[in-house]
């Protein structure tokens, strides 16, 4: 069962982090804006392009854009999809690449 409870409303630091990246999709469109910013076709060229990555849905990562900009982790500047605080972001992502390679 799902939890209901909003974001704003955890306290707990660890599941507050573990629910702000929330699924695979998320997680990977934080890791290509970490690139640079994207517009909505250059991100849904890369989800479509890339050998390493799965397939993305345009139902799916308008979704998950549109989770991301309601929890303050991205914004649209120019009509690009841009990370508000990737300083923070980047070390996760590094971790978690890391430990997917050694795991």
């Amino acid at each position: 069962m799902r939890c209901t409870q909003h974001l704003a409303e955890v306290t707990c630091p660890l599941i507050k982090g573990a629910e702000l990246f929330g699924d695979v999709w998320t997680i990977q469109i934080i890791a290509k804006l970490l690139e640079r910013p994207m517009r909505w076709s250059e991100l849904e060229l890369a989800f479509n392009t890339d050998e390493n990555v799965r397939k993305l849905s345009t139902r799916t990562l308008s979704d998950r854009l549109h989770t991301l900009q309601e929890r303050n982790i991205l914004k649209v500047v120019d009509e690009q999809y841009t990370l508000i605080q990737p300083e923070l972001l980047s070390p996760v992502v590094a971790s978690l690449r890391q430990a997917g390679k050694e795991m």
